[in-house]
């Protein structure tokens, strides 16, 4: 009985997408680990996908690499890294192992900081969009965009009004 004990493809990923980063910024693998406060076997062993990575490290990593915090779990869950040069909002599609897809998001949270969050869409199970073309598929990821960023508006629009009734019921005299 033979068992496959290679690194599951995401996490090769995340091992070249490391390399990809360093070699733009004109890093050598053994910079990336020292801005990370990590060993370089550390490193390696990362990038060649076979270890986990605990958080602490996963967040040293996005500051040595300078990607926006949540690159490296976007990268596990089949998505990419954001560097900070590019922390205007975005979205993007991608495919999954599984043949499903993914929409993402990246957007500046609460914190001011930046932020990625992933929509599955499982365009399989509504009757009539199985097997979309790309160029459909887009299409149809374009509108659904706009269909929440006016959901989001109505949202903003209604907790606003609830917070003004309530701030002129607590002080009726508006002082």
């Amino acid at each position: 009985m033979s068992s496959d004990t290679s690194p599951p493809p995401e996490r090769i990923a995340l091992g070249k997408h490391i390399d990809e980063r360093a070699a733009e910024k004109g890093m050598t693998l053994s910079e990336v680990a020292k801005r990370a406060r990590r060993g370089t076997e550390a490193l390696r062993r990362i990038r060649k996908g076979e270890v986990s990575i605990p958080m602490a490290t996963r967040r040293a990593l996005e500051d040595a690499l300078e990607w926006t915090p949540g690159s490296i779990n976007s990268i596990l869950a089949g998505g990419r890294p954001m560097p900070l040069e590019e922390a205007a909002p975005q979205a993007y599609v991608t495919s999954t192992p599984q043949g499903g897809l993914q929409l993402w998001l990246s957007v500046r949270g609460a914190d001011g900081h930046p932020q990625q969050m992933m929509i599955p869409l499982d365009l399989k199970s509504v009757p009539g969009l199985d097997g979309l073309a790309a160029d459909e598929r887009d299409s149809l990821t374009h509108q659904m965009l706009g269909v929440m960023v006016h959901a989001g508006r109505s949202f903003l629009e209604e907790q606003g009004r609830q917070r003004a009734e309530r701030t002129s019921e607590s002080d009726p005299t508006g002082e």
